[in-house]
């Protein structure tokens, strides 16, 4: 995935996208689910975390965020690049699911 860019997952089984190694806080990436597969975001990173209100992923590259429904949609934001620790966050601004996991 890169940063600025927007993805639309039409596909029949799951689409599995990744979350860039370098991004700027205040950068966004953005899934539109469409076909009857779902989408999975993948973590790369130690110390990576997707953040949904108060619930979170475990963080590193075990981490994940999958959609449960054909038209799921996430807005995601990087809210800290700290490249010492190196730790990612991001957090959800927008969200339109009845459910997404975050694994």
């Amino acid at each position: 995935m890169s940063a600025g860019q927007g993805y639309i997952a039409n596909t029949t089984g799951l689409l599995t996208l990744t979350l860039p190694t370098s991004i700027a806080v205040g950068s966004t990436i953005y899934i539109i689910g469409l076909g009857a597969g779902s989408w999975r975001i993948n973590q790369t990173r130690a110390g990576e975390q997707i953040f949904i209100g108060s619930v979170f992923s475990t963080a590193g590259n075990t981490g994940a965020a999958v959609s449960n429904n054909r038209y799921d949609c996430i807005t995601l934001t990087c809210m800290l690049n700290d490249t010492v620790t190196p730790s990612y966050l991001w957090t959800a601004t927008s969200v339109i699911s009845a459910g997404i996991n975050l694994i």
